[in-house]
């Protein structure tokens, strides 16, 4: 219901480009920088199948949200004039991106996520090339989260330790199913490989 009010605050937003991948009635928004895509669930199953080169077969559409890391990857062809793209989710009312998510921090960091603990899948920015845009195939564990149909594994996120990484719990200590997109990031910003930004600047 607050969908059109979403859209104010990324019409607010015009250094942004929003591409919204839909099969939902595209609205009549004027603005520039909304950008509209027809697909569908099946047409995400062939372009996943054949960028990931092994079967993606997926029934319930929130279960692309695991698949957010790899965006970069998937939709090449939509992003490749952009220097950083991100995943974000359309319940969100945004202020002026530019203010928290600034010049310097785009130029200093290749992954900048809004929550100090972990990457949020709401709002997560990447730096497009292929070093960061490859780097969910650091987990061991990205094949089967990918090729599990219908099960949520959280890997855009954290593998659901949200409360006990807010707690102060350092994530390693934390007994996890499969190794999610936040314990790639801090391991190998940890070793220097990899310059990522953690800050909360989301108020919940």
């Amino acid at each position: 219901p607050w969908i059109n009010i979403y859209f104010e605050t990324c019409k607010f937003n015009p250094s942004v480009d929003f591409l919204l991948f839909t099969d939902c009635d595209i609205p009549e928004i004027q603005a520039s920088n909304l950008k509209f895509i027809p697909f569908s669930l099946e047409k995400f199953n062939r372009l996943a199948s054949e960028k990931l080169e092994f079967k993606i077969a997926l029934t319930n559409a929130y279960k692309i949200c695991d698949f957010k890391p790899a965006f970069g990857s998937l939709f090449q062809d939509h992003i490749n004039q952009y220097d950083f793209w991100g995943h974000i989710d359309v319940d969100l009312i945004f202020g002026n991106i530019r203010e928290f998510m600034t010049h310097n921090l785009l130029h200093e960091y290749e992954i900048l996520a809004p929550k100090k603990e972990y990457l949020p899948g709401h709002f997560t920015l990447y730096k497009n090339c292929d070093k960061v845009n490859q780097l969910y195939r650091e987990s061991r564990d990205y094949k089967k989260v990918f090729s599990t149909p219908d099960k949520y594994f959280c890997f855009d996120e954290c593998n659901f330790q949200w409360f006990e990484l807010i707690k102060g719990t350092p994530l390693d200590q934390l007994n996890c199913d499969i190794v999610s997109m936040t314990h790639i990031v801090q391991s190998l910003a940890e070793q220097n490989r990899l310059k990522a930004y953690f800050e909360t600047h989301i108020l919940e």
